[in-house]
């Protein structure tokens, strides 16, 4: 009986296939984070109070920033 497993062992060993290496960074920078970062999304806002301020007049440029 003992040899029968081992026989068995033996056939499953030659058809294994070698596991491909892969690394692991390569495997999490395939998708995008854009319905995360929607809400820290603040470009726009910030582009607009620079906008706003330059219309006021440099003096409050240099207080707000």
């Amino acid at each position: 009986e003992i040899a029968h497993v081992f026989r068995w062992h033996r056939a499953f060993a030659k058809l294994k296939t070698p596991t491909k290496e892969v690394d692991a960074l390569s495997r999490y920078t395939n998708f995008t984070l854009g319905h995360v970062w929607e809400k820290f999304d603040c470009q726009t806002t910030l582009l607009t109070k620079e906008a706003r301020c330059d219309v006021l007049g440099p003096e409050v440029r240099e207080t707000e920033f």
